[in-house]
């Protein structure tokens, strides 16, 4: 059932008429919609008992026998759920007038028909934005839930909060498959972003579990875990402690990343790294991060699906009876303003090992498109041309709040480092400049393509494409009027790393 108990206001000594009503009248519609379910569950369709008994005839002929007398029409009514309900009203007035049934319930009945109205409409109405793609053949089901605003919420004294909070979640959901429950058998992930915050679930079929089932079962334990679970405590602490971690001993170069990032965006770190700053992190609460997940609940949420042609709307019913529901309040994300450019700097630092340089660049939403295959060409052009100064050199485009990032990272000895960063700045002026041709274009856009066919091998990846969509077509033209805006060096936020 639905989580409408857990969400309502404390309850308040003085009788209020009108809240009264309508919780009562939203626990009768949520106990309605699980009569439903429990009654469709237990009843095979008429096509599905079909196959079944059709398929069981071991003779050809037997089985088109079968057939035949199913295909008689059949006249067994449909079966109809009735919803009893019954109100009580306050025990005494405020003067210590004793109150019967026959003086409250009269007076309240019309108000109860309008609020249980209310109530049915409030429950049908979609507050998941649903995106599917249904793949035939596909015995998995899975499925991500995500808050749409991702580490909006967030500033400099709580970023990462968000994503200590779902890493929190799916650490505590501990499937237990002896048990019986819809959510047993269903492997949870945490799925931390800058523009999405949520969970992702997938499961495969039990012995003997139809396609709708196993969508419901997945459904269910997705939308209770990330719509309805109390924030853990202990794996709170332990998600705070693991993420303190990597931010205080990142992988090689993963500091230089970090640093030049947080130059993009000072107001607001997690907006492109959804991990946060190390001080707020080891500041962080487990009541913060539950105020959070009460925030991310109540805003815009997006469920995407993959799994067979049937699988998507049984997900996004299932995971529906979870949504907090507030009867007048909008499903908004705060303004995502990442403020002014800032001006390109560069910050030198001296490290014991893990020489090199990182240069992020800020890409304006409007020209996020272009990103993907502007990093592909940079990586393809400046491989060749350091190879003799560089042991690494890696290419990303980051997807963040309101502003995005072109990420250089390159690792160097000692000695190599200024020429590294010369020859690195001169060639991104040249591309500025649109010293590439189509060829070149077309070369990133076959990296691009390939990179993306090795991630569509896994579900959970092409879930995750599904529930950020596809950007526009971009050409060599659109590349090279990106180039020409976001490659300026003064732009670029330079972190140089040399010994001490």
């Amino acid at each position: 059932m639905g989580a409408w108990w857990s969400r309502s206001r404390p309850p308040s000594k003085e009788w209020n008429e009108s809240r009264a009503l309508g919780q009562a009248a939203t626990a009768v519609d949520i106990a309605r919609q699980e009569i439903a379910l429990a009654v469709e569950a237990i009843h095979t369709s008429e096509e599905a008992a079909a196959n079944a008994a059709i398929a069981g005839g071991g003779d050809p002929r037997e089985a088109a026998d079968r057939a035949a007398w199913w295909a008689f029409p059949s006249t067994t009514p449909k079966a109809t759920i009735t919803t009893p309900t019954y109100v009580a009203g306050p025990g005494a007035l405020a003067g210590g007038t004793k109150l019967t049934p026959e003086i409250v319930l009269p007076p309240l009945h019309p108000k109860w028909i309008a609020a249980l109205d209310r109530a049915r409409i409030a429950g049908a109405r979609a507050e998941l934005e649903l995106k599917s793609r249904a793949e035939a053949g596909q015995g998995q089901v899975v499925a991500l839930l995500a808050s749409t605003c991702g580490a909006g919420h967030e500033g400099l004294g709580d970023a990462g909060v968000g994503a200590l909070a779902v890493h929190a979640l799916a650490a505590a959901f501990v499937p237990d498959p002896f048990k019986a429950s819809t959510s047993a058998g269903v492997t949870l992930e945490p799925w931390p972003t800058a523009s999405g915050l949520g969970l992702l679930a997938h499961a495969a079929p039990k012995e003997g579990e139809s396609t709708d089932a196993l969508a419901h079962r997945v459904g269910d334990a997705l939308g209770r875990a990330f719509l309805a679970t109390p924030l853990p405590r202990e794996a709170f602490l332990a998600a705070r402690n693991e993420t303190l971690a990597l931010l205080s001993a990142p992988p090689k170069g993963g500091d230089l990343v970090i640093s030049a990032l947080g130059s993009l965006a000072p107001a607001h770190p997690s907006w492109l790294d959804p991990r946060g700053t190390l001080e707020a992190v080891a500041k962080a609460s487990p009541e913060l991060a539950d105020l959070r997940l009460a925030t991310l609940r109540r805003g815009p949420l997006r469920l995407a699906v993959v799994g067979p042609e049937s699988a998507a709307n049984k997900v996004a019913r299932a995971a529906e009876r979870w949504v907090p529901r507030r009867a007048g309040e909008s499903r908004t994300c705060p303004v995502e303003d990442p403020g002014m450019l800032p001006k390109g700097l560069v910050h030198a630092r001296t490290v014991k090992g893990g020489t090199g340089f990182a240069i992020a660049v800020p890409v304006d939403d409007g020209l996020r498109d272009a990103g993907p295959l502007l990093a592909a060409l940079l990586q393809a052009k400046l491989e060749p041309e350091l190879s003799a100064f560089v042991t690494r050199v890696e290419v990303r485009f980051l997807r963040g709040v309101g502003r995005h990032a072109l990420v250089v990272l390159a690792l160097a000895a000692d000695a190599n480092v200024d020429p590294a960063v010369a020859r690195t700045r001169t060639l991104l002026d040249k591309i500025r400049g649109g010293g590439f041709g189509d060829d070149d274009v077309g070369l990133a856009d076959k990296n691009v393509k390939a990179t993306a066919l090795t991630r569509a091998l896994d579900p959970r990846a092409r879930v995750v494409d599904v529930w950020v969509g596809a950007g526009k077509p971009v050409d060599a033209a659109a590349v090279r009027k990106v180039a020409g805006i976001v490659l300026v060096e003064e732009r670029h936020q330079l972190v140089i790393a040399h010994l001490k």
